[in-house]
C-alpha cells in the first residue's frame, strides 16, 4: 500500500483490509485505500479490480441436556464474573439430584474442577419454583423463575448480582416430570422469563386506551348530532336564517 503496484498482464494482486477494522470509519478507509491503489498503480489502464467482503455471522453455540430423574436440565453457557471483572466460563459433565418430592437438590459438576453449581426444586400446588443458585460459596437469588408442572421453564439468559460479583445463565430450559423422562424425551411448552407486562408494552396500552376513549366519545356525540324538532308559535317572533351565498 505504500508503494505503487507494477501492473502486468495475468498478474492478480490480493490486498488485506483487516487491519483498517479498528479506524473510525472503517468502510471510508476501504474505499480511499482501494482508490490510492488504484490511482497510483504503474501500467494499470486495462487493470479491474474486485472488492470483496465478507460478513460475519454469528451462530449459536450448542448445550448440553442433563437428564437424572425427573428433572431435566438444559444450559448452553454459565460464566462467573469476579470483583476484578475476570470472567470464567464452567463446563458441567454431570447432574446429581438427592432428596425427594416437593424439594429436590440439584448439583452440577465441573469438568476439572470442584465448582459446582446447586439450586433446589420446590414443588408446590401443581408448579415447580427455584429461588436461588449457589455457585461454590455464593448463593444468587432469582425471582419469578417457576412454572407448571405441565411446561417447563426456559430463559435466554438469566443475569444474577451478588457482591460485585455475577452469575451469567444463557439459553436455561428445566422440566419437572411427575414420571422419569420417557426415551424419546422433548421439553414440554415453555414458559419464559420474558414478561408480557413490559414498561414499554404498558405504555403502549395505556396511551393505545386513550386514544380509543377520545375516538369513542368523538364518534358519539357525531352520531347523537339532530336537527330541531320544535319551531316558534305563529304568533311569536319570526325565526331569521341568514343564509350567505
Amino acid at each position: 500500500m505504500e508503494s505503487p503496484l507494477q501492473c502486468q498482464p495475468d498478474k492478480l494482486y490480493m490486498i488485506s483490509l483487516d487491519e483498517l477494522k479498528s479506524h473510525i470509519n472503517p468502510m471510508k478507509s476501504c474505499d480511499e485505500a482501494i482508490k490510492n491503489v488504484v490511482t497510483t498503480s504503474v501500467n494499470c489502464e486495462d487493470a479491474a479490480y474486485v472488492f470483496l467482503g465478507t460478513h460475519e455471522v454469528s451462530t449459536e453455540r450448542s448445550g448440553r441436556l442433563y437428564q437424572n430423574g425427573r428433572i431435566s436440565f438444559y444450559l448452553t453457557q454459565l460464566e462467573v464474573e469476579d470483583s476484578t471483572g475476570f470472567i470464567q466460563e464452567i463446563e458441567f459433565y454431570d447432574m446429581n439430584i438427592t432428596g425427594g418430592d416437593p424439594k429436590l437438590t440439584v448439583e452440577l459438576i465441573a469438568e476439572n474442577s470442584t465448582a459446582s453449581l446447586r439450586f433446589n426444586v420446590v414443588i408446590s400446588k401443581g408448579y415447580f419454583q427455584i429461588d436461588s443458585f449457589t455457585f461454590n460459596d455464593t448463593t444468587y437469588y432469582v425471582s419469578d423463575l417457576y412454572a407448571p408442572i405441565s411446561h417447563s421453564f426456559s430463559c435466554g439468559k438469566i443475569l444474577l448480582k451478588k457482591d460485585k460479583k455475577k452469575l451469567i445463565i444463557k439459553r436455561m430450559q428445566i422440566q419437572y416430570d411427575v414420571i422419569p423422562h420417557p426415551s424419546d424425551f422433548k421439553f414440554k411448552d415453555a414458559w419464559t422469563c420474558e414478561g408480557f407486562t413490559s414498561p414499554g408494552i404498558i405504555s403502549g396500552l395505556f396511551v393505545t386506551a386513550i386514544f380509543v376513549g377520545v375516538l369513542s366519545l368523538g364518534i358519539s356525540m357525531l352520531m347523537n348530532v339532530q336537527s330541531p324538532t320544535k319551531f316558534e308559535t305563529p304568533g311569536g317572533p319570526i325565526l331569521h336564517i341568514n343564509v350567505v351565498e
